[in-house]
């Protein structure tokens, strides 16, 4: 499972789109910055990006 998913959709409920903007915000904005450790970073160097 994703960890956005975990943080913002997991056992929520948003009955407008302006509550699930909000959770998606607050998890760039705070969650990734408090839980930064927790992450784990996966290096673009042994990834290519295809563009389309």
């Amino acid at each position: 499972m994703g960890v956005m998913h975990r943080y913002v959709t997991h056992n929520a409920h948003y009955p407008e789109f302006g509550g699930f903007l909000d959770a998606v915000l607050r998890f760039f904005r705070e969650t990734i910055p408090r839980k930064w450790r927790d992450f784990r970073v996966i290096s673009h160097e042994k990834h290519q990006i295809i563009q389309w």
